[in-house]
């Protein structure tokens, strides 16, 4: 594996451990089983450190979604299962900040919207940036 896949499997991980979240995707998906996240990487940057390592940033975008109108929740229901769902997803990211020993830091930031996916969904979307010190070959 790499630093990046193992990242991500981490990520993974953490959102699949918070209650309300069905099922995390690693990759864009069409249909979905709400409440459900998708995890994708959004960037990378790298930086030398010294002679022999360089620092990484890896940025992550999260995007957790709830179907308003086919399943029958409504936009308030909707609505109510995202806010409950924010302070759990920073809470996991704050106390697992170095991503299970694969990062020196992490840092996490987030946006709510309404999103057309065929389908009226609410979406909050996070962005997880995981900062690695790599040593040089």
């Amino acid at each position: 594996m790499s630093v990046h896949t193992d990242l991500k499997a981490q990520i993974k991980a953490n959102i699949s451990a918070i209650t309300g979240i069905n099922k995390v995707f690693g990759y864009e998906k069409g249909e979905l089983e709400y409440p459900a996240a998708i995890v994708v990487l959004d960037g990378i940057e790298s930086m030398a450190d010294s002679t022999n390592s360089n620092d990484r940033k890896y940025t992550y975008r999260v995007s957790v979604y709830q179907e308003m109108v086919d399943d029958g929740v409504g936009a308030e229901e909707a609505e109510d299962r995202i806010d409950n769902l924010v302070d759990s997803i920073i809470s996991k990211f704050e106390n697992d900040w170095d991503l299970a020993g694969l990062a020196y830091n992490t840092a996490i930031k987030g946006i709510t919207a309404y999103q057309d996916r065929g389908n009226q969904c609410r979406v909050v979307q996070f962005t997880i940036e995981a900062f690695c010190n790599i040593t040089l070959t």
